[in-house]
């Protein structure tokens, strides 16, 4: 059982989506040391005892040879029962990745565009650069609502993560693109496992010059002029050095 093996480590990624998590779990699962599975359980959220047992079996596995390290991602609001979630991680002394994203001007303005390319391929994620939504309007009270929505989400997701008190490593999805072997590098080593030149496959949904985006660029863009979120409109991600920071820094 893993929980008394202390050479196979059970790790969780919280995410709150949009931040790079299929193509991290995509990383992860191609490698031979890790066992690893995506969403494997949000369709079970809404009979909380069903999904906690499943997760409870996945995460403690009566089989498991050749692994060093086993886990799943999952969004906080995809959890039916956060406290036996959090009993159980605790329990097994499970090692947390908090997966970010700091500029949330972007972030809301993904989810909107992930929701188009949802709406024409059926998938959330994108895996052919001719599927990538068009550059379109978003109207004030849409984007509103979204990033309002972004920021309340993932105030909630760090609260939980910090509570939990277990081995955290924050990675940030700026930095996946800044410098992505080094983060993975980072994650793996995390884990216990010997880093390898590893590719996921997902692509970038969003261009990440948002002029090349939003038809009315400027529109949104003035209505928060003078605020912390004004330079998130117009960052255009350079090379920068990685950062993994513990989750009680993350603001």
């Amino acid at each position: 059982m893993i929980g008394s093996n202390s050479q196979i480590k059970c790790f969780v990624i919280f995410f709150q989506g949009r931040v790079g998590s299929t193509y991290l779990i995509e990383i992860m699962a191609s490698h031979p040391e890790i066992f690893a599975v995506g969403e494997k359980f949000h369709d079970r959220r809404k009979n909380p005892a069903v999904q906690l047992a499943a997760m409870r079996e996945f995460l403690i596995p009566t089989n498991v040879q050749g692994y060093r390290a086993i886990g799943f991602k999952t969004k906080l609001h995809d959890v039916g029962d956060p406290k036996g979630l959090a009993k159980l991680l605790r329990e097994q002394r499970a090692y947390l990745i908090y997966l970010g994203r700091r500029n949330r001007v972007k972030h809301a303005i993904s989810w909107i565009m992930a929701h188009h390319l949802y709406q024409t391929t059926g998938d959330w994620n994108l895996y052919k650069h001719e599927d990538r939504p068009a550059a379109t309007a978003i109207s004030p009270t849409d984007f509103q609502t979204s990033l309002k929505w972004v920021e309340e989400r993932n105030q909630a997701l760090i609260d939980y993560v910090m509570s939990l008190e277990l081995p955290t490593l924050s990675l940030y999805y700026e930095d996946l693109l800044t410098n992505e072997q080094e983060n993975i590098r980072l994650a793996l080593s995390f884990l216990g496992v010997q880093p390898l030149a590893e590719k996921g496959n997902a692509i970038k949904v969003t261009d990440d010059d948002l002029r090349n985006v939003l038809v009315n660029f400027e529109e949104l863009r003035s209505f928060y002029a003078g605020t912390r979120y004004e330079q998130m409109f117009d960052e255009i991600i350079l090379s920068r050095e990685p950062t993994g920071q513990s989750v009680s820094s993350v603001k």
